[in-house]
C-alpha cells in the first residue's frame, strides 16, 4: 500500500461494491456511500477478480445484518476488518435512534484528508 492511498485489495473490493444490489433502507444517505466507494475504486477497471460472488452474498448478508439492527434500535454497532466500509453513510443517520453517531477508526496513513476522519496517531 502506498503512503496515503487504500489498498490494491481495498480499491478491488469498492469497485466489485459498486456494482452490487444493496439492501434498501428509508434512511441513510446511500448515494454518499455510492461516492465513497467510487472514490477509493477510482482507476480500478471493474469486473470479477474471480471473488465475486463472496464479496455480492458478504455484502448483502452485513447490510441485511446492519438494517435489522438498526430497525430493532440497536444504539452502536462495530463493524471489525471492514476496509473502506461506507455503510454508516448507506444506513445511518436518523436511525440510530439520535441517540448515537457512527465513528470510523482506521490507518492513519490511510485517510489524510478525509473529512471526519480521526487525525493521523488518534486511532
Amino acid at each position: 500500500m502506498r503512503s496515503g492511498q487504500a489498498s490494491w485489495t481495498a480499491r478491488r473490493v469498492a469497485a466489485q461494491r459498486l456494482e452490487f444490489r444493496r439492501v434498501p433502507a428509508d434512511h441513510g444517505r446511500p448515494e454518499d456511500e455510492q461516492r465513497l466507494q467510487a472514490d477509493v475504486a477510482e482507476g480500478v477497471e471493474r469486473g470479477d477478480f474471480g471473488m465475486t460472488r463472496y464479496l455480492a452474498a458478504r455484502t448483502a448478508f452485513v447490510d441485511r445484518s446492519v438494517v435489522r439492527a438498526l430497525d430493532a434500535g440497536t444504539p452502536q454497532a462495530l463493524i471489525l476488518g471492514a476496509g473502506y466500509d461506507g455503510r454508516s453513510l448507506r444506513y445511518g443517520g436518523r436511525t440510530w435512534r439520535g441517540s448515537s453517531s457512527t465513528t470510523r477508526t482506521r490507518r492513519p496513513t490511510s485517510v489524510r484528508g478525509w473529512p471526519g476522519s480521526a487525525s493521523p496517531g488518534s486511532t
